[in-house]
């Protein structure tokens, strides 16, 4: 049973729960569709239909297990470090965010929450960190520096989301009205009509996100679904590569994948063994007798194999 549904989506939309939850979870095991249950958000009264659900939970014997997710999708990994400073390539994924930022804006923030300690030690000159003392989502971020940026327009670019090419022309002629939203087409995973992948970086103006609230919320359902239904959101392909790095695996691929070769091993990690299709982080070693294969080592006693499926 779904702990709650987005009003003013169909089941089948891919940004609603259900959704999401039959594509990710139920289609990969062994439960009929008919076993999944959630809340019928276009009921005409939804009070109504809120008690109807509160009543089948009851027939169905209440919860007893509750599976909840926050952020701890690269764990164990993003319990050394924080996700945007866990190497790509040798480089930490947020450094490769800002080289697209570069030249494109006149003023950098980067949102923290946890590991704030390495994040000061990170920062480069002229980088500014917003301090999240509570996790507060992707909209209520950007709220959370509303004071900072005025009415400036805004660029948001996802540290985890690796963008392999140039997104200049996606800033150059934007007519700072509409959201402009880069994208790439993935059918198995879409965000928008059913095809487009969010790849990662959005323009949008100063005055959408004017009056956000400033506590948890995400800019998908508080600024770009409502932008779509009113014919102000843009959807722009991107002429590039988009690499998502959310999970293990796909953290794993996108490293391979930007060094072009089997192995990514820091230069000073120490190899006396064998890596294959691995990842080797800075101070560590792999001794003669190891083979390394499709594995992250983060650190001589944290080696996270990943199981790479078709």
């Amino acid at each position: 049973m779904l702990l709650d549904e987005c009003v003013g989506l169909a089941p089948d939309h891919p940004e609603a729960y259900r959704a999401f939850i039959r594509r990710e979870f139920v289609g990969h095991i062994d439960l009929p569709i008919s076993r999944l249950f959630s809340p019928e958000v276009g009921a005409d009264d939804i009070q109504e239909a809120c008690h109807r659900y509160d009543s089948l939970l009851k027939e169905l014997g209440g919860v007893d297990v509750q599976l909840l997710g926050f952020g701890t999708r690269l764990a164990p990994l993003t319990d050394l470090v924080p996700k945007p400073l866990c190497p790509v390539g040798n480089i930490p994924m947020i450094d490769l965010a800002l080289r697209h930022a570069a030249g494109q804006a006149d003023r950098t923030v980067v949102n923290v929450h946890r590991f704030r300690d390495q994040f000061e030690h990170w920062r480069p000159s002229g980088v500014e960190l917003s301090v999240e003392h509570e996790i507060l989502g992707t909209a209520g971020g950007v709220a959370n520096v509303a004071s900072w940026v005025g009415d400036d327009d805004l660029l948001v670019i996802n540290s985890d989301a690796l963008l392999v090419g140039d997104i200049g022309p996606f800033v150059s002629d934007w007519d700072r009205e509409t959201i402009r939203l880069l994208v790439t087409p993935d059918p198995r995973r879409p965000d928008f009509d059913g095809l487009w992948r969010f790849a990662g970086a959005s323009l949008m103006p100063g005055h959408s996100v004017r009056g956000l609230a400033t506590g948890f919320s995400d800019l998908y359902r508080s600024v770009w679904l409502p932008a779509q239904q009113a014919g102000s959101l843009e959807l722009v392909p991107f002429a590039g590569s988009h690499i998502d790095c959310g999970t293990l695996t796909d953290y794993l691929l996108a490293n391979l994948a930007i060094a072009g070769q089997r192995a990514v091993v820091s230069p000073d990690a120490v190899i006396h063994g064998e890596v294959i299709d691995s990842v080797v982080w800075s101070g560590c070693e792999v001794g003669p007798d190891e083979r390394l294969i499709r594995s992250v080592r983060a650190r001589n006693d944290l080696t996270v194999e990943i199981p790479i499926t078709p």
